[in-house]
């Protein structure tokens, strides 16, 4: 073999080198651009956590208010009982008040006079009870109230929760799709590689 034979050769054998070389940059350049890709989609997944996270939050938030809106219920129905009880024995008082009255004045005309004292206290005492009763009216309407926006926060807590969960599906879903395309790159030049 002549010099010139080896001279070409070896000038052939550096175009190769220089053309896998080329092919060299071209594939880690198509790496760094695929792993910039990479990168965005691993922020926009954090993002995604994020607002999932903000989410949550804001559930708990809901389900706290809910239950101090329970507990307000409660405690207005509780003293919607008190009343209710203080009113049977206003009205107890009342009857016997009256019994007593109509024995009295058959009995002795000093009585009939203790009677329109008497009278004036169960007066008194109606008026006391018709106070009450537009009192526990209105309780009885502002629990009305807050049972209507109690319902309404736990809609609003139900349609959250299924935001929450349908962000999550397309995050796990985008995320697998991400997992077999560098699944699927990997493999690929492997192949290549090989």
């Amino acid at each position: 073999m002549s010099v010139e034979d080896r001279v070409l050769r070896l000038e052939n054998a550096f175009a190769t080198l220089s053309e896998l070389a080329a092919r060299s940059e071209s594939r880690t350049d198509t790496l760094s651009e695929l792993a910039g890709r990479l990168e965005s989609r691993t922020n926009t997944l954090s993002e995604l956590a994020s607002r999932s996270e903000t989410r949550t939050d804001t559930l708990s938030e809901l389900v706290a208010r809910s239950e101090s809106r329970t507990d307000t219920l409660l405690e207005l129905a509780a003293r919607s009982e008190t009343r209710t009880d203080t009113l049977a024995q206003l009205t107890n008082t009342l009857v016997q008040l009256a019994v007593s009255a109509s024995e009295r004045a058959d009995t002795h005309e000093s009585w009939i006079n203790s009677l329109g004292s008497q009278a004036d206290e169960l007066a008194a005492a109606q008026v006391g009870l018709t106070t009450h009763q537009a009192a526990f009216g209105a309780h009885q309407a502002e629990l009305s109230a807050h049972q209507a926006e109690l319902s309404v926060a736990q809609v609003e807590l139900a349609k959250a929760q299924e935001r929450t969960e349908a962000a999550l599906a397309e995050t796990n879903e985008r995320l697998n799709n991400l997992i077999d395309v560098v699944e699927r790159f990997i493999s690929e030049r492997r192949s290549d590689g090989s």
